[in-house]
């Protein structure tokens, strides 16, 4: 047995190896329910369909997604509005997560400043993909907010009117600027 510490404001009734054990417990819970939060993350986004209900779209049908309305509301939400840009959250989830089961260091500070610009930077680079008219949710493969931030909306010239260099080699920057950041 440890003995019992006493600090200015009283008696210690848990020994250091019991906060410690309690404290990397703690970090395995959170780290499994963001592991579990990305997982269903995932399969709102994979399962997600464009005639399911949404903030865009009234219909009286079934619900497609295997997570039903609420999955169907949020993967409408993300895909719409960040394209595919939105897998890079279920990534840096997951990333965190494991970090966190495994008792690695998370800096969350950075972390939470740095992932909504990797997000912006993969939007504005999926936003310069030509994309088809395949493709079932409206503001293309960077989402409205790659398609605003690449074109202006016809208010500005947009990033690509800004820069003068080609598409492929701004998109290819901004690709490659957002996996790192995550």
């Amino acid at each position: 047995m440890t003995e019992q510490k006493i600090e200015q404001t009283g008696t210690v009734f848990v020994s250091t190896g019991a906060r410690v054990f309690m404290r990397r417990r703690m970090e395995e819970l959170v780290g499994l329910f963001l592991l579990v939060l990305a997982t269903g993350y995932l399969v709102a986004l994979l399962t997600a369909s464009a005639a399911d209900p949404s903030l865009n779209l009234a219909v009286d049908g079934p619900v497609h997604n295997l997570l039903g309305l609420p999955g169907a509301y949020i993967a409408d939400l993300m895909l719409e509005s960040l394209g595919l840009a939105c897998f890079l959250l279920a990534l840096a989830l997951v990333i965190w997560g494991w970090q966190l089961m495994r008792h690695r260091p998370v800096r969350w500070w950075l972390r939470l400043i740095l992932l909504p610009l990797s997000i912006v930077a993969a939007s504005i680079g999926l936003g310069l993909v030509p994309w088809t008219t395949d493709w079932p949710f409206g503001g293309g493969l960077g989402g409205f907010a790659g398609h605003l931030l690449v074109d202006g909306g016809g208010k500005w010239p947009g990033l690509a009117g800004f820069t003068g260099v080609p598409d492929w080699s701004l998109q290819i920057v901004c690709l490659i600027l957002a996996l790192p950041l995550c």
